[in-house]
């Protein structure tokens, strides 16, 4: 395996980031059928620099995306983070086991860090998000998404390691800086601490009207007019479909249909507007501010000696992503090639 240093590691989770901003923008018919542009940067580190690198790049890379998208603590961020740990869990064992009896091959990897990350993600929606059978009946469907998806990464990371070779990481012409430190300010801590509170507790409460309630008094507190709020949620609705399917599969749980679901469809979709209001509300003390106070959070971490290195790669690789975005702006398209050539570029950057 490569040694690579922590600014280098940063630099991988920022591409990843990056890759995550850039699909976000490419419209999806189902929930769950993503391509994972971002998983080939795990898959890569996986390969090239073992298993704790690219399990760095899945733990933070959800995390970074959410702060840049503006969606940290909503359902989708943490569907996110719940498939990219899975995946990687799944992709680490399978790599484990390859190295004793080299059975897999790197496309057989990816499509099952694929499945575990579909599993995953479905696995949190059934106990928290949505809790319905209907939605376990999704499971055909996303293994054949997996399927597709798990052999265009490796298809694009065997390419990409066969035209890099081997890889000198020597990253030059991004600028990097830690996460400034800046003033305390006791309105945004507090706010932070509410919306971790406010996420604890959706964990547990099932009263839709309670979600209802608090979600409106989020929208008075932040003073959102439902002109600028409505975008927020119209986002949700036509990239993802997100909040019609989560008030739809619960309520069509019985069929025919009866009015015994309309309760568990309207604490499914009430738990959504409120969590999304509640991401919202936190997001407004900004990209800066926020990850400071995760950055601040992630201190005391430092004082363990296999885990010292978290807040300084958390800070730097969030300060790469506005200079690697730059770059994958620029050669954003719908052309396979040109997101092979953007994945390339990001690798010879390094």
């Amino acid at each position: 395996m490569i040694k690579i240093t922590l600014r280098q590691r940063a630099f991988l989770i920022a591409a990843a980031v990056s890759l995550q901003l850039a699909e976000s923008f490419i419209p999806y018919f189902f929930p769950g059928a993503r391509l994972g542009l971002a998983n080939m940067i795990v898959l890569v580190c996986l390969n090239l620099y073992g298993i704790r690198v690219a399990g760095e790049v899945a733990f933070f890379r959800p995390i970074i995306g959410a702060l840049f998208q503006g969606s940290f603590l909503s359902p989708t961020f943490f569907l996110s983070f719940a498939g990219s740990i899975s995946g990687w869990l799944v992709m680490s064992v399978i790599f484990l086991f390859n190295r004793k009896w080299p059975i897999f091959s790197n496309s057989g990897i990816s499509i099952f860090g694929a499945i575990g990350n579909n599993f995953g993600q479905l696995f949190l929606a059934y106990f928290w998000i949505i809790p319905t059978k209907n939605l376990l009946s999704l499971w055909p469907i996303l293994l054949l998404l997996a399927l597709v998806s798990g052999l265009l990464n490796a298809r694009i990371t065997d390419y990409v390691r066969q035209r890099l070779g081997s890889i000198r990481l020597e990253i030059s012409g991004f600028a990097d800086t830690e996460v400034a430190s800046l003033p305390i300010i006791f309105s945004d801590t507090f706010r932070f601490l509410l919306g971790l509170l406010g996420l604890f507790f959706s964990l547990f409460c099932r009263n839709w009207l309670v979600y209802f309630i608090l979600t409106a008094g989020l929208v008075l507190a932040t003073a959102i007019e439902l002109r600028s709020f409505w975008p927020i949620i119209r986002h949700y609705w036509h990239l993802n479909f997100f909040l019609l399917f989560s008030f739809l599969m619960p309520l069509f749980s019985r069929w025919p249909f009866s009015v015994q679901s309309l309760p568990l469809a309207l604490l499914v979709i009430s738990r959504m507007f409120f969590l999304i209001a509640l991401s919202f509300w936190v997001s407004q003390m900004g990209q800066k501010h926020l990850s400071w106070q995760i950055n601040y959070f992630l201190g005391p971490l430092r004082i363990i000696p296999f885990l010292r290195e978290v807040p300084e790669l958390f800070s730097r690789s969030f300060s790469f992503v506005p200079a690697i975005w730059e770059k994958v702006a620029q050669g954003r398209s719908r052309n396979p090639k040109k997101i092979v050539d953007l994945v390339l570029d990001l690798f010879n950057s390094l």
